[in-house]
């Protein structure tokens, strides 16, 4: 399919665009925000691994209101 093409397209450029962007925002810039940016990915990490568990209930509660 045409659409599905176009869109890994535009997800490879949206991981690829703000990397090439690094180099300009300065030193100071990233120095200022490269604690916020790790605070954050520790922030993702810590709500997935604690997620990951919670899966299997969530599924179990939901088959609850099938209807079949």
């Amino acid at each position: 399919m045409k659409i599905m093409k176009y869109s890994k397209t535009l997800l490879i450029l949206s991981m690829i665009v703000p990397w090439v962007t690094v180099p300009l925002l300065g030193k100071n810039t990233l120095k200022r925000y490269i604690a916020a940016s790790t605070f954050i990915a520790l922030m993702v990490r810590l709500t997935n691994i604690g997620g990951g568990g919670m899966k299997k209930s969530i599924q179990e509660y939901l088959e609850t209101f099938r209807l079949c």
